[in-house]
């Protein structure tokens, strides 16, 4: 970054800090790239979409377990994972008899 290579800390506390700004709601994609030398003359590279990751939130607060030379995995989260919690979570509820809410002295109270 502006000409410094930052350790695998110092990107978890940049990014950290830049996804805390936006309140944990970065969503980001790695675009991949490969480049594949036959010989000395014969070189291809690609940078095609089918290469890119799926997307993933970015979020401030780091995971206790990390990889070194992947720092920014201790801070991302997989999307698909949070839209299947809340799809398996809306999916119990409306199996249930009562749905998501049931009345207590007419108040809603989660059923869950």
């Amino acid at each position: 970054m502006n000409g410094k290579e930052l350790t695998d800390e110092e990107m978890i506390q940049y990014f950290s800090d830049l996804a805390g700004r936006h309140q944990n709601r970065l969503v980001g994609r790695y675009r991949n790239a490969i480049y594949f030398i036959l010989d000395e003359t014969t070189c291809f590279s690609g940078m095609d979409e089918s290469l890119m990751t799926e997307p993933f939130l970015l979020v401030s607060r780091p995971h206790h377990k990390r990889a070194a030379g992947f720092p920014l995995n201790s801070l991302s989260v997989d999307q698909s994972a949070i839209e299947l919690s809340f799809k398996a979570f809306f999916e119990k509820a409306l199996s249930r008899p009562e749905g998501i809410c049931r009345m207590d002295a007419g108040r809603r109270k989660p059923a869950i």
